[in-house]
């Protein structure tokens, strides 16, 4: 099937969504659009989140249905790194590497982008549910073993040990922390002036293994143009504490995604279930000295920690 009849297609899908989309999903993507404070047309970003949607999902299918020479025509004519020479001196760089995105765009195109190009002698390891767990991450396996370098990384018990593995080794790990989970593996970190829960798997992986951060980006265009965009690279933060580190590096990493989501959030899969990922509002925050007696019962209440209650209520002194 042609790329440009996919296009029309989800062009199509884009200008029936004004038509079907219920109160409630509409509903949902204007809150987010208050809580990012985005300054556009909200019935332009309701049909670009839609468009960018459903090329996500043909894109999948289009790619996986591909032989190898196939994928690599494709990706040498539709996809393009934002800026070459940087990507290229970070890939080359021999150390460990965590490739940190979230469930943002074509973001398995970003990683087949990777592989065709830049990565050497090294792997990609990408980190995410098992099939029998989620369903929907059945078409990774074979979507990113079309050119080789690529070894998945099941969320269980081993996960951890084989990343870690992989990291001590040079090879780069691709982890996607905006799974919102309520496990005793996530914290409360501030995401655009409140709470939510951040899994803190990405941040352990890169102090356990010193790793390099890089926080990437995969979008795509009305004409099905991809750009695999290069955002903050950093290292682990420093603290006193492992625990206190790992804090820090999980927020530095929602730090970026917010400022990448309030910049296109068309893009985020997760855009519409925003309001439901936040919790408790950071604005009695704003000047601790004179909400400390206020805030600290209702953070007790919320069951956080008392780390994260003296961070919180240290801001602005």
């Amino acid at each position: 099937m042609n790329i440009r009849y996919w296009l029309l297609v989800c062009r199509a899908h884009g200008l029936a969504f004004f038509y079907t989309l219920t109160a409630k999903n509409k509903a949902n993507i204007v809150a987010a659009a208050g809580i990012i404070t985005y300054q556009q047309s909200l019935t332009l970003l309701c049909y670009r989140h839609h468009f960018s949607m459903t090329m996500f999902r043909l894109l999948n299918d289009y790619i996986d249905r591909l032989s190898p020479s196939e994928v690599i025509d494709f990706i040498q004519r539709r996809v393009a790194f934002s800026d070459g020479a940087r990507w290229q001196a970070l890939l080359d760089r021999p150390q460990a590497l965590l490739l940190v995105t979230p469930h943002y765009g074509p973001f398995a195109i970003g990683c087949l982008k990777i592989i065709a190009e830049h990565l050497g002698d090294r792997h990609i390891h990408a980190f995410y549910d098992p099939p029998e767990k989620n369903p929907t991450t059945a078409i990774y396996q074979s979507l990113l073993s079309k050119l080789g370098g690529f070894t998945p990384i099941f969320n269980d018990s081993r996960g951890v040990i084989k990343a870690l593995r992989a990291l001590k080794q040079q090879h780069i790990v691709s982890m996607m922390p905006d799974v919102y989970d309520t496990d005793t593996n996530s914290i409360s970190i501030p995401f655009f002036n409140y709470l939510t829960l951040a899994k803190i798997g990405t941040a352990f992986l890169a102090h356990r293994a010193n790793a390099l951060i890089a926080c990437t980006y995969t979008e795509v265009g009305f004409n099905g143009e991809i750009t695999l965009t290069l955002a903050s690279t950093f290292y682990p933060a420093k603290a006193a504490t492992e625990a206190q580190a790992i804090r820090l590096t999980t927020i530095n990493i929602f730090d970026d995604m917010q400022r990448q989501i309030a910049k296109s959030p068309a893009h985020w899969i997760y855009l519409s279930h925003l309001g439901g990922r936040l919790s408790f509002s950071l604005d009695c925050l704003d000047h601790a000295a004179a909400t400390h007696a206020a805030c600290l019962p209702l953070l007790n209440q919320l069951g956080l920690d008392n780390q994260l209650i003296a961070d919180l209520l240290t801001q602005g002194e």
